[in-house]
């Protein structure tokens, strides 16, 4: 298990990007299951996907909007199975899982 500091610009990056930032895409495979992340720093990532989804069609409903980051959360969104127990700021990846 390794232990990243965040940045604020790194959290306003879309999750493709940050994936492969943080060493989880191997290829054209992410594994976004290895990346653990605090709960308050998913919900500040979704809402700056919602800003790049919106910025890439305008005309979409708000609901649209929500229904395509939710999908994206949910195939490239990170772990957030350890809820509070990260820090806010810090992400966990499992060195193990990504071999």
């Amino acid at each position: 298990m390794k232990v990243v500091k965040l940045r604020q610009s790194d959290l306003k990056k879309p999750v493709e990007d940050l994936l492969r930032k943080l060493g989880a895409v191997k290829g054209k495979l992410a594994f976004p299951s290895c990346v653990y992340m605090n709960t308050n720093d998913y919900k500040v990532l979704a809402r700056n996907m919602a800003l790049h989804v919106k910025k890439a069609y305008p005309n979409l409903r708000k609901n649209k909007v929500d229904y395509a980051v939710g999908m994206m959360m949910l195939n490239l969104g990170p772990n957030t199975s350890l809820g509070d127990a990260i820090k806010p700021g810090y992400v966990l990846i499992d060195e193990e899982g990504l071999k």
